[in-house]
């Protein structure tokens, strides 16, 4: 009678325990991916990316790939600007915590 009484209580501990902890994980930050391509649809490796609204502001540059990547917490909406030499061009990317979007950005 003992060991079954002990049985059932380490049972009962090995399924009650997990539905005792929380599911919910705070997201993590959010990224934007700025693509800048040119008027004939190539990338544009090292381009200056500007992202501004308020009192946010990042800049960064495209990689080789034409690619420029960026991470906020917040939610936020961002003008962007996309410049190489005398070309610029410009957009508008939402980040969302947790989410990863892409923007193309053509530059004229």
């Amino acid at each position: 009678m003992r060991k079954s009484a002990i049985y059932l209580l380490f049972i009962l501990t090995i399924t009650v325990t997990p539905l005792l902890q929380s599911c919910y994980k705070e997201p993590g930050p959010g990224t934007a991916r700025i693509m800048v391509i040119d008027e004939n649809q190539l990338r544009v490796p090292y381009a200056t990316v500007k992202l501004v609204n308020g009192n946010v502001n990042m800049v960064g540059n495209t990689d080789y790939t034409g690619i420029a990547t960026f991470e906020n917490k917040l939610e936020v909406i961002l003008n962007v600007e996309a410049k190489k030499g005398d070309k610029i061009g410009t957009g508008i990317c939402r980040i969302r915590p947790g989410e990863t979007i892409t923007e193309v950005i053509t530059i004229y």
